[in-house]
């Protein structure tokens, strides 16, 4: 059983609902930059921001543990709202110790969240806990492997050279380098006339890329673009 978590709001809940297993530090602070982020976005948009949630498409994640401050995070997210129509993403998510999705790009673990996900917003209320229990067992469980951010490195050899060291510490540096990013996808199956889209970060998404993404790589009159806020 791995370490998964459903947590965002519902249409058969008041407010935000939260259960699993992944570590309560890692949701509450994927949660508050949401929070943040979506503040910021909706701040930039007109009055009609609330159909642009609505038809965002299902965001598909990596977080590294250097932002999360736990294991890296994966998972789905999809637009939502609660009881009283107040938006905010629904989501599913897994401690994983495996690699980015650049190294491993297999998407099984995603399809299969993406379809849980589906499924809860077509029914009425839940128990979140339950859920929660039934995802950790039927979700693919991630690699066991961890890798510790921020972690420094030394090594001495008589007889070798440095270009020796270099090479071998490669492999494990990149995943290192890693923890620090987040990658953010949608696939064009998923709805008509989508296309699919990526973006890569150095930590968290802006309100501007969060705009990206909630389109679907489309420009939205008079909306901030990705490159826009890099330039400022």
């Amino acid at each position: 059983m791995s370490a998964t978590a459903v947590f965002g709001k519902h249409p058969g809940f008041g407010d935000f609902l939260a259960a699993g297993e992944v570590p309560a530090d890692s949701a509450s602070r994927v949660m508050d930059w949401l929070a943040q982020v979506l503040g910021a976005w909706r701040n930039g948009m007109d009055a009609d921001w609330q159909p642009v949630f609505d038809r965002a498409p299902a965001l598909r994640f990596w977080i590294g543990a250097g932002l999360t401050g736990n294991a890296a995070l994966r998972g789905v997210m999809v637009p939502s709202r609660d009881r009283s129509g107040r938006r905010f993403p629904l989501i599913v998510a897994q401690a994983t110790g495996g690699a980015s999705p650049v190294v491993d790009s297999d998407q099984r673990f995603y399809d299969q969240a993406l379809a849980e996900l589906r499924e809860l917003t077509h029914v009425d209320r839940f128990e979140p806990r339950e859920v929660a229990a039934a995802l950790a067992t039927h979700l693919p469980a991630p690699a066991e492997e961890r890798i510790t951010p921020g972690a420094s490195f030394w090594a001495t050899n008589a007889t070798r050279a440095p270009q020796d060291f270099l090479a071998e510490l490669g492999g494990t540096d990149y995943a290192h380098a890693q923890a620090g990013r987040s990658y953010w996808w949608f696939a064009a199956e998923e709805q008509p006339g989508q296309q699919s889209g990526l973006m890569a970060c150095a930590g968290w998404p802006g309100p501007a890329e969060m705009g990206w993404l909630l389109v679907a790589g489309q420009v939205q009159p008079g909306a901030a673009s990705p490159a826009d806020e890099a330039r400022a």
